[in-house]
């Protein structure tokens, strides 16, 4: 996947300004026309991905600047051209190529064209998915009786119409692949977890504390898991169905698989004291007794156990012991 940024009307976050002709501080500076078009891309990012560097270099305000990012700033794609470049291609191979295409392929090309001009094709295309299914196929049964067509001219002059047709008809197909990769892979929930995090929740340390001073800090208010908030979460989801008791249990298991020895796990919230409960084996201990190790596993990883598809995790100060943790549960299960 690939992130491509805009700075539409100076939208970008305040992390991503770098000055007027590198408003993206982390590139490198691929070429003039990159900056010119007022987009920079950057990838290509996999399933979980790691910012390694030196001290102040910027991984931490990136993960900000990224989950301060709206739809409007930030666009994915599946490979370095996104669904505007390829739209715009098409827009080209349009003009020298509408008049080979006749019959009902003609009709439905320029429906299409027609519905995709009034808006941006990032945000109408996928949207509107299925509106267009019937012109992909179209396109499909054009390009087969083109190629069969080709095959019965032999005069290269002659060829070269239908060779772009051919060749316009095969960039509304690349365009498809897109549309359908933006539609499954659209961002969903983006959820920062900063370093100022903790599970020892109590009269002194509540709730919002951690996230107020966040959002003063960096201004972030929303959508931020310190860990505080497990308590509530854990009592809530316990209580409110099958589906969301089979999240807790996924939790458990894992936990029991990876670092109890297979040995039962349970965490429960005691309703009386507001307190997180953890038992092993039966043995039930409150979670501040527990090592801090494995504390920390739980507010990191307990989020993305009850995640929905599509979510994305912005995780600061990763420690190296818990890479592990992440790897083995997300390349199993996602």
């Amino acid at each position: 996947m690939y992130l491509h940024f805009y700075n539409i009307n100076n939208g970008l976050p305040d992390e991503f300004h770098g000055g007027t002709s590198d408003w993206v501080y982390y590139w490198n500076g691929k070429s003039k026309d990159d900056i010119d078009n007022n987009e920079k891309k950057l990838g290509n990012f996999k399933l979980i991905n790691l910012f390694v560097g030196a001290n102040n270099s910027g991984k931490s305000r990136f993960l900000r600047g990224l989950i301060k990012s709206n739809e409007n700033c930030l666009h994915i794609s599946n490979k370095e051209e996104n669904l505007t470049s390829i739209s715009g291609r098409l827009d080209v191979k349009h003009h020298f190529t509408q008049k080979s295409i006749t019959g009902p392929s003609q009709m439905k090309l320029s429906k299409f064209y027609t519905k995709v001009k009034r808006g941006s094709p990032y945000f109408e295309l996928p949207s509107n998915y299925s509106n267009y299914e019937d012109v992909f196929l179209s396109v499909k049964e054009e390009i087969e009786n083109s190629k069969i067509d080709l095959e019965k001219i032999l005069v290269p002059a002659r060829r070269k119409p239908i060779e772009y047709k051919i060749e316009f008809l095969e960039l509304m197909l690349e365009l498809q692949k897109e549309i359908l990769f933006v539609k499954k892979n659209s961002t969903g929930k983006k959820v920062y977890i900063p370093i100022l995090r903790s599970i020892h929740k109590n009269e002194y340390l509540k709730e919002g504390h951690l996230k107020e001073t966040i959002k003063k800090n960096y201004g972030i208010g929303e959508d931020v898991f310190t860990g505080l908030e497990i308590f509530r979460r854990v009592h809530s989801l316990k209580t409110t169905g099958a589906e969301n008791r089979a999240k807790i249990r996924k939790f458990e298991d894992f936990l029991s698989e990876n670092f109890f020895n297979s040995k039962e796990v349970e965490i429960t919230s005691n309703s009386e004291t507001d307190e997180l409960m953890f038992s092993v084996d039966g043995i039930e201990h409150s979670i501040y007794d527990i090592g801090d190790g494995i504390q920390s596993l739980i507010v990191l990883l307990f989020p993305i156990f009850m995640a929905y598809e599509n979510d994305w995790f912005l995780l600061k100060n990763l420690k190296s012991t818990y890479i592990r943790a992440y790897k083995e549960y997300l390349f199993e299960h996602c």
